[in-house]
């Protein structure tokens, strides 16, 4: 069991695939577009789909993080990379995009044990979101999950202030919202390079929520599961 953190001033939780399950609404959705247009796609496995779909879209968000491609283009580019990395021609992107954002709309839910611990920690600290997609999306969720989002002391997402995690400007706007001292604060979040290296560059105390990882960094308080985050704040 891990050991208990010094107690908080204020705690931050990442949104996707810390607290709500990303990865699951996106393979969903990309199984209704593989249906959608079987006629291209059916000959094609689900997993190669996900699996050239995520590829492309991680190597974009970076892309976008570092300024060097626009939003809309990020969101036509997934598409046409998954296209092209299946080798189809001739099949309009955007159309494809679209009818993927709406079905992934349909898949959010809490990944296990992330709702009940939650709400434990919420009754303890002040808590707050700190998030990275794009702020019409990442509204959307927290409307669809209001009794987790009226917990949320700062909600405080990547899009609106003009820097994405692990920008150092944006952890301490995150820290100013908060309106608690960074050696105060502790993060959870699941990516090593946008939370837990921006975290600990901003002097936050970091918990890696990395179910798949059987070794931490030494100097990284690592979680397995939600009763591992519990276990150091509770």
């Amino acid at each position: 069991m891990p050991a208990r953190l010094p107690e908080p001033g204020f705690v931050y939780f990442d949104l996707d695939d810390t607290i709500l399950d990303h990865r699951k609404a996106e393979k969903r959705a990309l199984a209704d577009v593989r249906v959608q247009h079987s006629d291209i796609l059916g000959t094609f496995n689900k997993k190669t789909i996900e699996d050239v779909y995520h590829e492309g879209n991680v190597k974009l968000w970076h892309q976008y993080g570092a300024g060097e491609i626009t939003k809309p283009q990020l969101q036509r580019k997934r598409f046409e990379y998954l296209l092209d990395g299946l080798a189809i021609k001739g099949v309009n992107p955007d159309k494809m995009g679209a009818y993927y954002i709406e079905r992934y709309t349909h898949y959010w839910d809490y990944i296990e044990g992330a709702e009940q611990a939650f709400f434990q920690i919420a009754e303890k600290y002040p808590v707050g979101v700190l998030t990275n997609g794009f702020a019409k999306t990442q509204h959307k969720k927290l409307a669809q999950f209001a009794t987790m989002r009226d917990k949320l002391a700062s909600i405080v997402v990547s899009e609106e202030f003009g820097y994405m995690k692990p920008h150092p400007k944006l952890f301490a706007y995150a820290a100013e919202q908060a309106e608690t001292p960074p050696e105060n604060i502790v993060y959870v979040g699941d990516s090593m390079h946008s939370d837990v290296k921006g975290g600990q560059q901003a002097g936050w105390t970091v918990i890696w929520y990395a179910p798949q990882t059987e070794e931490a960094p030494a100097n990284v308080h690592h979680a397995r599961n939600w009763d591992d985050v519990t276990s150091f704040l509770i």
